[in-house]
């Protein structure tokens, strides 16, 4: 018994860590984009393998019968065997395929991401802030302070309208990708051996921690935090829900930085997944109003961001503190107490 508990705690850390991490990708509309690129990476699907041999002759001798003003002409399109010809033969008509069977990337990438996102942020939920309501001070950032009803299910509202909107964008960008669209992500190793591979890994991670925190500095410009970004700050005490409660535009620059990399410059298809993941579950750690440490040393703790929403014009760090040190504008947190300790867990140092 005494071995099983440590074991216990480590099982059911990863599969909190799996199951925030799922969270977290459909709260933005990437489940699906997250599993096509595992499944190029291991191998269990290419391009050419997208549409059956027989489906793509099919499909080119209907464009071709259908519309002879295209460079294909009717002859030609009889004389062509499946054995000759893959989606990445095509010239100019292979655009046709991108986007083929968006409508179920679309279907799809509601329902699944919808799905996750209620069921773990209501279970997050009524674990916490319903079974556990009354002992906040065991596990709250800000003890005893919750979010008004209406506040509530306005943040409820605004995340789903983004999730669903972060969905459409993902969905086509799945059916891109899947269907052997172009991207700077590349999925051998070899193509730029293993040290850009390794060196890769932290680039991004900068990168990603550099542009989130300039962008965040930018919206907290008047005129932009007035407009845009206040949306975010009305939810001073943060729950799970307010992980993707943005104004719509901020919602969308912010998911063109993330995205940006996989078509500027190679990324081996792990490295870009790993980060991006590894983003998704600290960003609804940071808004869970759960006081959680990380395992990692450069990590912050959630009461971090959790004071940028309780004194907003500090810790506008995305995982860090480095950038913040670098331009003065960290606010320290305090040791957080147990339940028996301090009567608040909010008070700088």
């Amino acid at each position: 018994m005494a071995l099983m508990e440590p074991l216990l705690r480590v099982v059911q850390g990863c599969f909190q860590a799996l199951a925030l991490s799922l969270l977290g990708s459909a709260l933005r509309g990437e489940t699906l984009f997250v599993g096509v690129l595992l499944l190029k990476q291991f191998g269990a699907y290419s391009a050419e393998t997208a549409y059956t041999e027989t489906e793509l002759g099919q499909h080119i001798f209907t464009i071709c019968k259908e519309n002879e003003s295209l460079r294909f002409n009717v002859s030609a399109c009889m004389t062509w065997t499946t054995s000759e010809y893959s989606v990445a033969n095509v010239p100019q008509e292979r655009s046709q395929w991108k986007f083929h069977g968006l409508k179920y990337f679309m279907l799809l990438a509601q329902t699944v991401s919808f799905i996750i996102y209620f069921s773990v942020c209501g279970t997050l939920q009524i674990y916490y802030y319903i079974n556990r309501r009354d002992r906040s001070g065991e596990w709250k950032c800000q003890p005893g302070k919750f979010l008004t009803p209406s506040k509530e299910v306005h943040e409820i509202l605004i995340g789903s309208f983004n999730t669903f909107t972060a969905n459409c964008s993902s969905a086509v960008l799945t059916c891109y990708l899947y269907n052997g669209g172009e991207t700077m992500l590349y999925f051998n190793v070899s193509d730029y051996g293993w040290l850009y591979f390794i060196i890769s890994l932290p680039l991004l991670f900068l990168y990603e921690e550099a542009a989130a925190y300039y962008l965040h500095r930018l919206m907290h410009r008047p005129f932009l935090y007035k407009h845009l970004h206040k949306w975010h700050h009305h939810y001073t005490i943060p729950t799970a829900f307010s992980a993707t409660a943005f104004h719509p535009i901020e919602w969308w620059c912010f998911q063109t930085v993330h995205f940006l990399p996989a078509f500027v410059w190679p990324l081996h298809g792990l490295v870009f997944v790993t980060v991006l993941l590894y983003n998704y579950y600290y960003g609804l750690i940071d808004h869970s109003g759960v006081y959680i440490e990380s395992v990692f040393p450069w990590q912050q703790p959630s009461l971090f961001h959790d004071y940028h929403h309780k004194y907003s014009s500090c810790n506008y760090g995305l995982n860090t503190r480095l950038f913040d040190t670098l331009h003065g504008t960290l606010r320290k947190i305090h040791v957080w107490r147990s339940s028996k300790s301090a009567n608040s867990c909010d008070q700088p140092s």
